[in-house]
């Protein structure tokens, strides 16, 4: 068993390098800046930038969580002809992932999570950081 613990979250954290290069890639696309709500939206993409199954949130005996953590509207810059108005679109800035073994000491043995930042951090079960 130690073995596909080991295996597990290796790929997990390999999952998570995905999910921010993915994420960062879409983010990069949209026209203003924005994070998609939700997983999702990135597997029905075309092309798609990640797979249905990572996007389902479950691989490799881990549950995959995400979410938006902060979102705001900006001004796009298309006036209404007929109010002047400048049109505002939503726009989600932040973002986190946590990755949880789906049986705690079977599947894995730490809790992962990534924001927008890129950097993945690691928690032990009682989920105090480790690294």
């Amino acid at each position: 068993l130690r073995s596909r613990v080991n295996s597990n979250e290796k790929a997990t954290v390999g999952n998570l390098h995905t999910l921010v290069a993915a994420l960062d890639s879409f983010y990069k696309q949209q026209v203003p800046n924005t994070f998609p709500a939700n997983l999702p939206v990135l597997a029905n993409a075309n092309p798609p930038y990640i797979d249905q199954v990572l996007a389902a949130g479950s691989r490799n005996g881990y549950t995959i969580t995400y979410a938006i953590t902060a979102a705001g509207t900006v001004n796009v810059n298309v006036v209404n002809p007929v109010t002047g108005a400048v049109t505002a679109q939503a726009v989600n800035t932040q973002y986190t992932i946590t990755a949880a073994p789906q049986v705690a000491n079977v599947t894995g043995e730490r809790t992962f999570f990534v924001d927008q930042t890129g950097v993945i951090r690691l928690t032990n079960a009682a989920g105090a950081v480790v690294e």
